[in-house]
């Protein structure tokens, strides 16, 4: 490992009900029933400390939760089946902050690559990355979302 190798730094965790209400610090979530919850985490990983953060997304929910909405999430399937795909979503039995943030510093901790880019889109896979795209289209990876997502596609009006 090189003593040049960048590294990440977690800076914030933000909490959002499901329906994206604002709750404030991961710790300030506390569901009524902490076998049965969903929680929308924005996180802030950046270079340092005090540097431009960028936004990694992940859900954590109980796999009861999960089990007592998943009708909901039928039928967004990129073959409009009953296979739900998804990515970005952690299961926790109970809901425990703690647990939550010794695991993304662990993830943030364990990360080394040549430079930003590398990390970032290598966390982006525990933890759903913002510039995703860009990164994939730098690389020459290309999906056509309208293709896989039928519903997204555009009529020629532009609609």
């Amino acid at each position: 490992m090189s003593d040049e190798a960048a590294r990440l730094v977690l800076q914030s965790i933000l909490a959002y009900g499901i329906s994206d209400r604002f709750i404030g610090a991961t710790r300030d979530f506390a569901p009524d029933d902490k076998t049965r919850f969903a929680v929308r985490l924005q996180v802030f990983v950046g270079e340092t400390q005090d540097g431009a953060p960028d936004s990694f997304d992940v859900t954590v929910c109980s796999p009861t939760w999960l089990v007592d909405n998943f009708g909901h999430f039928t039928g967004n399937s990129p073959a409009n089946s009953d296979v739900v795909v998804g990515h970005g979503v952690w299961l926790q039995e109970f809901w425990n902050a703690d647990e939550i943030q010794k695991t993304l510093e662990t993830l943030v901790r364990s990360a080394v690559a040549p430079d930003w880019p590398d990390l970032a889109n290598w966390l982006g896979r525990y933890v759903p990355w913002e510039y995703s795209y860009k990164y994939d289209r730098d690389h020459g990876v290309v999906v056509d979302i309208e293709t896989v997502y039928p519903q997204f596609r555009r009529n020629n009006a532009g609609d």
